[in-house]
C-alpha cells in the first residue's frame, strides 16, 4: 500500500465514531476496536490493495486475507 493510500486509510478509520473496546490482535498488542470497526478497517485496506493491484476482479478473498495480515488481525 502506498504511503498516500495508507495515510488516507488511517485517517478514514480513525475518524469512525463507533464505540471502541479493547481487543488483542494476533501479535499480542492491545488495540481499541469493535467488530464493526475491525471489518471496516479490513474492508478499506482490501479496497486499497485491490486498487493498487490494478482493480482486477476475482481477488476479493485474497485481498481480504492480505488486508487482515497487513493490519495484524
Amino acid at each position: 500500500m502506498t504511503d498516500a493510500n495508507w495515510a488516507f486509510f488511517m485517517q478514514t478509520i480513525t475518524s469512525n465514531p463507533l464505540t471502541i473496546n479493547a481487543m488483542e490482535n494476533n501479535t499480542g498488542e492491545t488495540m481499541l476496536t469493535t467488530p464493526e470497526l475491525r471489518d471496516e478497517e479490513i474492508r478499506l485496506a482490501a479496497y486499497y490493495l485491490w486498487k493498487e493491484k490494478g482493480e482486477n476482479h476475482g481477488s476479493d478473498s485474497e485481498d481480504w486475507f492480505q488486508a487482515e495480515e497487513y493490519l495484524g488481525y
